[in-house]
């Protein structure tokens, strides 16, 4: 028979169901890397609106520099974390309707940057699509003190 005509055979093996196995690998999980920062979806208005040019931005992006260096594990807590649908207030899921991320609720993501302060993104594995500022705490309203 020559080259050409040879036909490769497939082991037996590789064809039965019982001895196939997974293949074995470790999909990127949400708390494994570091935040990745998007400023684009930034909202610029409405009560939570992105303080563009602000004093506050730079306190912002300073905080954000600090968190560059951790991995999610490391950030997520009780002072950062994914935000519940039923804890926003009226006016955070009207918003999100109007900017029409309404969507995208079940991914919202609080940084805490002190006392009240807040920064809301939408929260997509290690990335971080900054959304809102939120300077009194109003996005996600607490019933504790200086939270």
């Amino acid at each position: 028979m020559s080259k050409k005509n040879r036909r490769k055979t497939v082991p037996q093996s590789a064809s039965r169901n019982e001895d196939k196995k997974e293949a074995r690998f470790k999909h990127p999980n949400i708390t494994d890397g570091k935040p990745c920062w998007r400023f684009s979806n930034t909202d610029r208005d409405g009560d939570f609106a992105w303080p563009k040019g602000e004093p506050e931005e730079g306190t912002i992006v300073t905080k954000l520099h600090d968190f560059d260096s951790m991995k999610w594990k490391d950030i997520e807590g009780s002072r950062h974390h994914f935000l519940t649908p039923s804890s926003l207030s009226s006016s955070a899921v009207k918003r999100l309707v109007e900017i029409e991320k309404d969507d995208q609720i079940d991914h919202l993501f609080s940084f805490a940057l002190g006392g009240v302060q807040r920064i809301i993104c939408i929260r997509q594995n290690d990335i971080a699509m900054l959304l809102w500022y939120d300077p009194c705490h109003a996005v996600c309203p607490s019933s504790r003190k200086h939270t």
